[in-house]
């Protein structure tokens, strides 16, 4: 009986996958299946479960826990529990930028001469 309560369906797509927790590891990965709360990631090294993620893909960014870990044909399958996700990456960067010029440019009321 499956239990999940959100359908996964397949993708095709390369992930960045970061642990946030104790000596940081950056690991290049696939994105095999996603669903509305959870993710599969194939990777070339495991991921203790309990350790929180980051996923960095295409214009969007998750932010999870791996839930498990499981060896297959020389890499390994992991399942991660999705907390949160931001899309529109490549925006916020480009707002963000803008901000900090703004921020770092002489304002016209702090130049003028009492």
């Amino acid at each position: 009986m499956d239990r999940r309560t959100h359908p996964r369906f397949p993708v095709n797509t390369p992930v960045q996958l970061t642990t946030l927790l104790g000596e940081r590891l950056t690991l290049d990965g696939h994105l095999e299946e996603l669903s509305g709360a959870g993710a599969r990631v194939s990777s070339g090294a495991p991921i203790a479960p309990g350790t929180p993620v980051r996923l960095d893909l295409p214009d969007t960014l998750l932010l999870g826990e791996c839930v498990h870990c499981q060896a297959v044909n020389g890499g390994y399958f992991l399942g991660i529990h999705l907390e949160h996700s931001l899309g529109n990456v490549s925006e916020l960067r480009r707002l963000m930028s803008a901000l900090m010029r703004e921020a770092q440019s002489p304002s016209p009321l702090n130049s003028r001469v009492a």
